[in-house]
Parts: C-alpha cells; sequence; structure tokens
C-alpha cells in the first residue's frame, strides 16, 4: 500500500513568510482608495489582484445553535476556471492589492482584512490592511515603510506583525 501524500501546510507557510515582514494598518479609507493614497505616496503601483482575493464562507455555529452565531470557517478555493461554487450561506471576499518589482522577484501585497463586518484575522481585528513586504531587506523595508505611513493624514494607526502573532496566518496563503 503506498503512503498518501500530504501537503505539509506548515512547512509551505515558513517558506511564504521566510524573509518577509509585515505592517498592520488602521485606516477608515475603503481599498481602492487606500491603494491610491499609498501610490501616490510611496510612488509605488499597486494592483487589485482579483484571482488572489481570499474568498471565505460563513457557516452557523453549532455550538450556539440558539443565536444562531456565525463565523468564518473556510478558505473557498476556485475551480480551475477561476469560479466559485455558490452554496447556501454568505461569501466574503478579501481583496488583495500587489505592486511587484521590475526585472526582481521582490514584491509588496496589501491584504485587506475587512469585508462587510468580518475580519480575516481575528487576533488583529483593530486593523484594517496588512502590508507584506517581500524583499532581501524586508525588515530595513519595514521600517521605512512605517515610518512613512505614521505621516499619512489617512492612517490611524501602522504597526509592525510577525508571523507568529498570527493564528490564522495560513489564511494569507494563495
Amino acid at each position: 500500500m503506498a503512503a498518501d501524500n500530504v501537503l505539509d501546510m506548515t512547512q509551505m507557510q515558513e517558506r511564504f513568510f521566510s524573509e518577509t515582514a509585515m505592517v498592520g494598518i488602521a485606516s477608515s479609507l475603503p481599498g481602492y482608495r487606500m491603494c491610491w493614497a499609498i501610490n501616490r505616496f510611496f510612488g509605488t503601483e499597486f494592483i487589485n489582484v482579483p484571482e488572489n482575493t481570499i474568498t471565505m464562507k460563513e457557516v452557523k455555529d453549532t455550538k450556539t445553535e440558539k443565536n444562531a452565531a456565525q463565523s468564518l470557517v473556510k478558505q473557498v478555493q476556485p475551480d480551475m476556471f477561476g469560479a466559485v461554487e455558490e452554496e447556501k450561506g454568505a461569501f466574503f471576499h478579501f481583496p488583495t492589492y500587489s505592486h511587484s518589482f521590475v526585472n526582481s522577484s521582490y514584491n509588496y501585497i496589501l491584504y485587506q482584512l475587512k469585508s462587510e463586518n468580518r475580519v480575516l484575522l481575528p487576533e488583529v481585528k483593530h486593523l484594517d490592511y496588512l502590508w507584506l513586504i517581500q524583499t532581501a531587506q524586508s525588515g530595513h523595508d519595514m521600517h521605512m515603510i512605517l515610518d512613512q505611513l505614521r505621516k499619512m493624514k489617512d492612517v490611524q494607526l501602522a504597526q509592525e506583525l510577525t508571523a507568529h502573532h498570527l493564528k490564522k496566518s495560513i489564511d494569507l496563503l494563495f
């Protein structure tokens, strides 16, 4: 009998977050306006990447059937054509925006952490965005970005985050 091939999500998560830094941002701006403000302020070109949008399905919590509390429990994977099978229940979409450096594997990813009063990462529910920095000097870049974000008038809070602080950081993988 052949051994089952199992995808090691822990190893995949460690590889994804190696040599990265993260900045949490609190701002009341909607995603497209936040990208526009960051692009103007930093000279970047963040664009919406629809195929990387994180889609979560809301399901009823069976423990509290009485009040029918809802929670986000699973990430929905699109089929090979990019379509998500519509089932009963609400779907929440968390857009991602990307800025890629020319002729380089370096990348910035901006995650929108809230969708219709639902949060992607409950442990940082006070934050609206997460800026993932994937560069050779991600720590240095993060400090420069933090300093500049704190100067933006539409940013109420900018703070450093680590993958170890995020219990559900696996939801950021796409």
